[in-house]
């Protein structure tokens, strides 16, 4: 099913869905969830990974219709496979850690980053 772009503001981000590089699935690439998670993260708590990711979705303004949508015969849902990529990427660039299996929580180098990054920040910045 192809679900057209929601406009939407993004909380604190600075741009809207509009702006954003969304698929045809009407769902922001994965690269654009590394920001709100690193948001997220920022108050210091350790985030289960289904929290954390909901968390994110809220913060990045990706209302419940897309978050719905499901990959085919797998039955992921697009929306938090993308933000896992994001978590991913800033697992691997040591913004956040893995604190125990599928608990994570923002480094003191996520601290400083985000810090130096208020608003946004480039998949070529990490």
């Amino acid at each position: 099913m192809v679900i057209g772009i929601t406009w939407l503001t993004v909380p604190s981000v600075g741009f809207s869905m509009t702006d954003l590089n969304v698929t045809e699935l009407g769902i922001p690439q994965w690269w654009q969830f590394m920001y709100p998670l690193l948001q997220v993260a920022a108050d210091g708590r350790e985030w289960a990974r289904r929290d954390l990711y909901s968390a994110a979705l809220d913060r990045a303004g990706v209302p419940e219709d897309l978050r719905l949508i499901q990959y085919g015969p797998s039955g992921n849902y697009a929306a938090e496979n993308r933000v896992g990529w994001a978590k991913s990427a800033l697992t691997r660039v040591r913004l956040l850690e893995s604190v125990r299996r599928g608990v994570f929580r923002i480094t003191n180098a996520g601290r400083a980053f985000l810090a130096d990054h208020p608003y946004e920040f480039k998949q070529s910045e990490l």
